[in-house]
């Protein structure tokens, strides 16, 4: 049985799995997993090189690593990252499917790329669809790839997204051709295709 079927977390060190019961143990003889793996107590100022060689390679941008977001930068990319599940989430279930991959690839971009589309989040604000999710829907067109295209998204005040509620705009066609101008861009990056 693996440590995942078991539903025991294990913390592992070169392939080594260590129980929590094991590492409290170690604790309370006053060792660390490091040094009882190791056999011998890091000096201080081995902990020291550790840590600042560790946070050097944080900070720097070809190391392979992610860099360091603040509390702030997290809390909104949780927030998007949330508000990209609640898309999908909707439009599969307004069809009767599951989710069976990553959010990602059932809209067509990350986190990232949202972000960057939408800019900031004005205080109070709202995620919109411009052509509302239900107009998609009495078209037949349920998937999450289409309502939820970056196109179609902006923030709007809480209040305005509330009154528009699923008011159709007028220039919808216009929107959902630029939606499909913009779905057929990204799928299409050969050259044969620019």
């Amino acid at each position: 049985m693996s440590s995942s079927q078991s539903g025991i977390k294990r913390n592992c060190i070169n392939g080594r799995n260590f129980s929590p019961e094991y590492i409290r143990e170690l604790k309370k003889r006053g060792k660390s997993l490091s040094e009882k793996f190791n056999g011998r107590p890091f000096s201080e100022e081995r902990k020291r090189n550790v840590s600042r060689s560790l946070i050097g390679r944080r900070k720097h941008p070809n190391s392979g690593m992610k860099p360091l977001l603040s509390p702030e930068e997290k809390l909104a990319r949780e927030r998007c990252r949330q508000a990209m599940k609640r898309f999908l989430h909707r439009a599969l279930k307004a069809n009767g499917q599951k989710k069976h991959s990553k959010t990602e690839d059932h809209l067509g971009y990350n986190v990232t790329e949202f972000q960057a589309h939408l800019g900031p989040r004005p205080d109070g604000a709202h995620i919109d669809h411009l052509v509302p999710v239900a107009e998609f829907f009495r078209r037949g067109i349920y998937d999450p790839k289409v309502i939820s295209a970056l196109p179609n998204l902006r923030w709007l005040d809480a209040d305005s997204n509330r009154r528009k509620s699923a008011s159709v705009p007028e220039n919808a066609e216009e929107i959902i051709t630029k939606i499909f101008a913009h779905l057929e861009k990204r799928t299409c990056r050969s050259p044969v295709c620019s």
